[in-house]
């Protein structure tokens, strides 16, 4: 109110009689005039409490061009720091202040759910839209439009995976005095295990015991010094690179293993004898995919090994109808040593407790932290470790870009090919079918073709080297 009209209020409050007073009137005006002051001075305080308290009404700073530490002294700017968010140069008051007010919003919503945390990920990379939150199963993935340091529009995507898996290995050397190794799983759930054996010495049927599920694992031939012996749950198995030609065979569980015991018996079906196996046992040929390879539980397990006798290894498959054949393949080569060794790989995927990944792509740096990348590094940790629950790890993995993220087929196919006998035959004979040409109908380069693509002559025959020519 101003000071004329706070003296007015006052004289009329006054009796009519001392209104007209003069000594009366200065002390009144010199009253209005210092309440007036005091209450212009209380609406300045209450300004600037409103504007020091709120984004919207905080005051910013006049030029883009600014330096970094006028524009973090600013009201704007210490509102910012209260949340960690800093000005960028060259940044306008405008967009920062758009940028704390969105950061605002999401610390009231809070910072430890999947959604909040792919935004403040998402917001490192200054988005040109709001991202797009989506979810795979148990993961938590944002899709953004960015611009990186080359200044051309990509867009990523940003993931946030639960108690993530790890990679473990455990290796161990067995021969005749160490032939139990344990591996420990610390991860959550159980984890299939791939297995690798390399032979040290020469090996006939070795037998790899699961202890606590009581499952073997045979193979029915013989490793030579150096072999490896690779096998998965869903791949067949493999040695040295190249499927294997002895099968693998599962025992579960091996419930007879006294010299005299028998794993197979005889059964009449529809009036014939048919050998099958005990009931009570497992042993089967194992493939890629069939179900029953061990898995690793909680905890410690222990892997035993050994060599079959060939007596037991008999009893086993008994009732295997290529039984001689594959004794004999097993047991060509009688020279396994007194003292076989050999090494012993697992590798499985861990999944760890109370952990969170947050997967970020390796291959894009903002535009705005081209030229200092630790930047961009140090504000996603900060990301990471805002958006943490108390007792919860969280972790940055790096995803390598794909080969392609886009595929466009815009020129037209083109093959190269050349042609080579591999043994010597003749031609001329097998040119034709019944006496007519040999055709080979298709379509290639979008051009429909009906030739042969050798075809011989009487008078021309093929060159020495075995080279086919074209239109020969």
């Amino acid at each position: 109110m101003r000071a004329e009209a706070r003296l007015s209020r006052m004289l009329d409050a006054l009796p009519q009689a001392l209104q007209g007073g003069p000594r009366i009137a200065a002390v009144l005006a010199t009253a209005a005039a210092e309440l007036s002051g005091g209450e212009r001075s209380l609406e300045q305080a209450a300004s600037r409490l409103m504007r020091s308290r709120w984004p919207t009404l905080a005051r910013g700073w006049p030029t883009p061009e600014m330096k970094l530490q006028d524009k973090r002294a600013s009201e704007l700017g210490r509102l910012a720091a209260l949340f960690d968010l800093d000005p960028l140069a060259g940044e306008a008051s405008g967009p920062f202040r758009a940028r704390l007010r969105a950061h605002v919003h999401l610390h009231r919503r809070g910072l430890t759910t999947a959604p909040a945390l792919l935004e403040l990920a998402a917001a490192v990379y200054l988005p040109t839209d709001a991202p797009t939150i989506s979810w795979e199963g148990d993961i938590a993935r944002a899709t953004l439009r960015v611009r990186d340091a080359t200044g051309e529009d990509r867009t990523i995507r940003i993931e946030v995976i639960d108690n993530p898996t790890r990679r473990k290995m455990c290796d161990a050397e067995l021969d005749q005095h160490t032939s139990e190794t344990v591996v420990d799983n610390r991860g959550l759930d159980p984890a299939t295990p791939s297995l690798t054996l390399v032979a040290k010495t020469t090996i006939t049927a070795p037998e790899l015991l699961h202890v606590e599920s009581d499952l073997r694992l045979i193979y029915l031939g013989t490793l030579v010094a150096g072999d490896r012996l690779e096998l998965e749950a869903d791949r067949p198995p493999a040695l040295n690179g190249r499927p294997a030609r002895a099968p693998v065979i599962f025992a579960d569980p091996a419930t007879f293993d006294e010299p005299s015991s028998f794993f197979s018996y005889e059964a009449m079906d529809d009036g014939e004898t048919v050998v099958r196996g005990a009931r009570f046992s497992r042993c089967d040929r194992w493939s890629a995919g069939d179900p029953g390879f061990f898995s690793l539980p909680c905890g410690p397990s222990r892997l035993r090994w050994r060599v079959v006798p060939e007596p037991e290894l008999r009893r086993l498959i008994a009732h295997w109808p290529d039984l001689d054949d594959i004794m004999n393949r097993a047991f060509s080569n009688p020279s396994t040593p007194l003292a076989p060794r050999l090494d012993l790989n697992l590798r499985w995927r861990e999944a760890q407790a109370s952990t969170f990944a947050l997967h970020i792509p390796a291959d894009v740096i903002p535009w705005h932290h081209r030229k200092e990348p630790a930047l961009h590094w140090g504000a996603l940790a900060r990301v990471v470790e805002r958006g943490r629950a108390a007792g919860v790890r969280g972790i940055i993995e790096i995803r390598q870009p794909p080969l392609c993220e886009e595929i466009r087929i815009d020129d037209r196919l083109r093959v190269r090919a050349r042609v080579d006998l591999r043994e010597r035959v003749d031609l001329t004979a097998m040119a034709t079918v019944a006496g007519v040409p040999a055709l080979t109908p298709g379509l290639f380069d979008t051009s429909a073709f009906d030739r042969a693509f050798a075809e011989t002559k009487p008078d021309r025959p093929a060159s020495a080297d075995g080279d086919l020519k074209e239109g020969e």
